[in-house]
């Protein structure tokens, strides 16, 4: 087995996902917009353009969406000063593993350059990936398969021989579009029955990530 692997960032190694959310919410109630947060989980994982998308469909087609996302992300990195990002739960732990286990590690993730090299360096994670990709490297970004491909791509592996980690509905749907062996790792996001029967695998946390490895390593 070729041990290569992709990972997403937000939700799946950091909890961005839910300093973020809180964030957003924040703004909005101080912009008078309306803070639904079943709305706004459909923000995770995905671009700017997307959202924005989003909102004009909810607020109007005269919804300054381009300046909402702005202000958005504006305030959510000031925020990060004061409310450091952590790492989820088992996070370390997987990273260790894989590594020490011999694995061609990959960061796939919609996020921002900016953002991701401060946390990467915050968390002292970034000596575990060989490749990272992040959301203004690539034209489209989650749920298109791109970012996975450019990422294999610069991995120089196959995506066919490469697994992927991810825990939010367009991250699984990017990572499975690319081909890639997607283990589905739901956190805010419940998976759908049709993910969860074309992923290799769901598994409840990190610590269950590192069994399932560990399994294919038994298995050889």
């Amino acid at each position: 087995m070729q041990k290569n692997i992709i990972l997403d960032f937000d939700g799946t190694l950091i909890d961005t996902e839910r300093v973020m959310m809180r964030s957003v919410m924040e703004y909005a109630e101080m912009n008078g917009v309306p803070n639904d947060e079943e709305f706004m989980l459909k923000f995770v994982g995905v671009s700017p353009q997307y959202i924005a998308g989003l909102m004009k469909d909810r607020f109007g087609a005269d919804f300054d969406a381009v300046g909402f996302i702005n202000g958005a992300v504006d305030y959510f990195n000031k925020t990060l000063v004061t409310r450091p990002t952590p790492l989820m739960d088992g996070a370390k732990e997987l990273l260790e593993f894989l590594k020490n286990d011999g694995w061609y590690m990959g960061l796939a993730t919609s996020t921002y350059r900016k953002i991701v090299d401060f946390e990467l360096k915050y968390h002292d994670i970034a000596k575990y990936f060989d490749v990272v990709v992040c959301g203004n490297e690539v034209e489209h970004t989650k749920p298109s398969p791109e970012i996975y491909l450019k990422t294999a791509g610069l991995m120089g592996v196959l995506p066919k021989n490469c697994f992927a980690l991810e825990d939010s509905t367009v991250g699984i749907e990017s990572a499975l579009s690319a081909g890639m062996k997607t283990v589905a790792i739901p956190d805010l996001h419940k998976i759908s029955d049709e993910n969860r029967e074309k992923c290799f695998a769901v598994v409840k946390d990190r610590y269950d990530a590192i069994r399932l490895f560990r399994s294919l390593d038994e298995k050889e």
